[in-house]
């Protein structure tokens, strides 16, 4: 029950764990049953841990990032690429395929949009900006070009 000032007879805690190294994440899970089990030990009760890994850490593999960036720059300039942007915590399905194949996970600025302004990603209020499309598929068509010249 979630009675005010009444002690339930079991607890249900639920979380997302990110991190930017792979040695992490891997001692997350044990440190957590650690910690658990000292409160627990406090407190004269037990705990179970479920831990569900998620996504994997993205992370990009140096020589594919620079053969995505040369192509960037061929295309649009050196003053519109960010080659070290701030880590980001988000989590992303493509982690997956660079665990299997060295790879680099490219963002393509496209702008606001057109929905509502600073309208972000995972929102009902986004809109993808279309202007956007040929620039994204001209930036494939010159990584192609560069790898596979004729």
């Amino acid at each position: 029950g979630d009675a005010y000032n009444v002690i339930p007879d079991s607890v249900r805690m639920h979380g997302t764990v990110r991190t930017f190294q792979t040695e992490t994440r891997a001692k997350i899970p044990s440190s957590m049953l650690r910690v658990a089990e000292g409160v627990c030990a406090a407190y004269g009760t037990t705990c179970e841990l479920n831990y569900m890994s998620g996504y994997p850490t993205t992370i990009n593999s140096v020589p594919e990032t620079e053969i995505s960036a040369k192509a960037v720059v061929d295309l649009l300039g050196e003053d519109k690429i960010i080659l070290n942007p701030t880590p980001s915590m988000g989590a992303e399905d493509f982690s997956y395929m660079l665990e299997a194949r060295p790879g680099c996970y490219v963002w393509l600025g496209i702008g606001p949009g057109k929905g509502e302004a600073g309208c972000m990603l995972h929102s009902s209020r986004y809109d993808f900006n279309d202007d956007v499309l040929p620039t994204g598929a001209s930036y494939w068509v010159k990584l192609v070009e560069n790898e596979l010249p004729a």
